[in-house]
């Protein structure tokens, strides 16, 4: 069979039901099935899915891995881009719902486009209450690259060596990726015609203390690595004390000011850490008294 045109990369961590509704959206595709492929890794246990999905014969070409532990999403996206056979990449996480005509979308954008691309969609989140709030991309940059609607060539993908697996847990490994893409010449383009749905309220806005935390962490291990990205990524010491100081006063406004303190909570914490860590790997040295 000819090589597809483009392949689906999804991770998924036990979103069975979320995966069954991704997988009719993929049948409905304007794009022909002949010309996409879907390919799915369970990054650790697997609720069922990937039996689910295979049993419903789609018309696509399905193809499936399963890692022995929780990875994170760096590594399994890696692993999917390492089975997939298409010449465009599209990231379409395992609780996103593209639209009938978001591959097709993003195909013609990027045969279209007269440099490698990476192009931007728009996203409708949909919390639980049935609530929904939309972002429509208009300019975008490096830093709007993300797992939920995006695609970019292959080819790119690998010149930029991939998602960094060194981070841990949640958050960063988008942006981090597409800066490496803007370092080896890779543009950006909003793409707000190709759209998918979020099954679930915004991360940012939702208050996940655990995923801000995260996110706060492997943003200063970016900058440690990339430091010209500290202020993009807010977590130069000075500020961070001022924002740790200036939120709790602030939380009356909502949920995104919770995930703004964790956030900062976090990459205090790993600041505190790398401080700490010389002291502790010293001969004989345990480190300052906590």
């Amino acid at each position: 069979m000819d090589a597809p045109w483009v392949s689906v990369i999804t991770a998924t961590i036990g979103r069975r039901a979320a995966m069954l509704a991704k997988l009719d959206a993929l049948r409905a595709q304007t794009l022909p099935p002949e010309r996409f492929e879907w390919v799915v890794v369970a990054d650790g246990d697997d609720d069922g899915t990937l039996a689910a999905i295979a049993a419903a014969a789609p018309p696509f070409r399905l193809r499936t891995l399963r890692l022995p532990r929780r990875s994170g999403a760096a590594t399994a996206r890696n692993a999917a881009v390492a089975a997939a056979r298409g010449g465009v990449l599209l990231f379409s996480d395992d609780d996103c719902v593209p639209d009938d005509d978001n591959l097709e979308r993003h195909w013609r954008a990027q045969e279209a486009a007269a440099a490698p691309t990476a192009m931007v969609g728009s996203l409708t989140f949909v919390a639980e209450d049935g609530g929904a709030t939309s972002w429509r991309p208009r300019r975008v940059g490096y830093w709007n690259l993300n797992g939920a609607n995006a695609s970019l060539p292959a080819a790119a993908f690998a010149a930029a060596g991939g998602f960094d697996e060194g981070l841990e847990g949640y958050g960063g490994e988008d942006v981090l990726l597409g800066y490496e893409l803007h370092r080896s010449g890779v543009r950006f383009r909003a793409l707000p015609g190709a759209h998918a749905r979020h099954l679930g309220p915004d991360p940012a806005a939702s208050g996940d203390a655990s995923k801000a935390r995260s996110a706060g962490r492997n943003a200063v291990r970016i900058a440690g690595r990339r430091p010209e990205l500290r202020d993009r990524l807010g977590v130069r010491p000075a500020l961070l004390h001022a924002k740790r100081a200036v939120l709790p006063w602030l939380a009356w406004l909502g949920p995104r000011v919770a995930g703004d303190l964790a956030y900062v909570e976090g990459a205090l914490d790993e600041l505190r850490g790398r401080a700490e860590a010389p002291a502790r790997d010293r001969p004989g040295g345990a480190g300052p008294a906590r």
